[in-house]
């Protein structure tokens, strides 16, 4: 049986691991896929991305899902479904995009130890 991050590992070097596979393991609650996932495709320690969701914090969970090339709005399901961030304490998409700047996004990575 394959480990989280060996499929994490096997589907980044495929070219296979999309904001679609990432959406449908949250679906399923599959939190380590996603935090290896996370990490993998924002060049960034596990560690620090379990670190996020450890503290269930909307601004730091927004911004390795920003650093990894996700939606605003999977970065939201994120929050809610993985981080157990409360609905009304999640950052939704402002137009589209992220409801932080991108210095704010940079300066969470900062505090998580990105």
């Amino acid at each position: 049986r394959e480990t989280a991050e060996e499929k994490v590992q096997r589907l980044h070097a495929a070219g296979s691991l999309t904001e679609d596979e990432i959406r449908s393991a949250t679906l399923r609650g599959e939190r380590s896929f996603v935090i290896e996932a996370l990490a993998a495709l924002g060049g960034l320690k596990a560690p620090v991305v379990q670190k996020a969701f450890n503290l269930s914090t909307a601004k730091g969970v927004a911004a390795v899902a920003w650093r990894a090339g996700l939606s605003a709005d999977l970065a939201h399901q994120l929050q809610v479904r993985l981080a157990r961030v409360a609905p009304g304490d999640a950052l939704k998409p402002s137009g589209g995009g992220f409801a932080l700047s991108e210095k704010d996004l940079n300066w969470q990575l900062e505090f998580l130890g990105a």
